[in-house]
């Protein structure tokens, strides 16, 4: 992979952008279980604003954007198979990723995709991943979920 752009670039935001960042001053959203977070969060992607997104990162003059497409909850801003087939529900209908590369796109802005799969606090991803008693069971799960996220947004 070239990285060439990525040094000429100079300057790019960070967005952390989760279940968790959506009400990060709303306790009670914050304690809030599992369910609760995911549905709040699908309600969120659906309802975020791609081209002013894009247009503001914009003007703030980046060339890149990081954007974190899941953290702490097991939980990912478009539809992946290879995640559903894991664990189901925990992808959102609407492809962000993908409006968000197109649009950025329109500005010569790339965007970098940042995956953790712990989601210590997905209950429900801890079981079947086996996080705590496999750890080889977890890395082959996270393994295909990342190999199918990059497959899928290879350009």
């Amino acid at each position: 992979m070239k990285t060439d752009w990525f040094y000429q670039s100079k300057f790019g935001l960070f967005v952390h952008w989760t279940t968790f960042t959506l009400y990060k001053d709303d306790k009670e959203v914050m304690s809030a279980d599992f369910n609760k977070r995911l549905s709040l969060y699908k309600e969120a992607v659906d309802n975020f604003p791609v081209k002013e997104f894009a247009k503001r990162i914009n003007s703030f003059g980046a060339r890149f954007v990081i954007f974190v497409t899941s953290h702490a909850d097991m939980v990912l801003p478009f539809p992946l198979k290879e995640l559903d087939e894991i664990i189901p529900n925990c992808t959102c209908k609407r492809d962000l990723v993908r409006e968000l590369i197109d649009e950025l796109k329109k500005y010569n802005i790339k965007l970098i995709l940042y995956f953790n799969g712990d989601g210590f606090n997905n209950p429900e991803w801890q079981k079947v991943s086996k996080w705590y008693e496999d750890p080889k069971q977890h890395a082959e799960y996270c393994y295909k979920i990342t190999k199918a996220i990059s497959d899928r947004y290879k350009d």
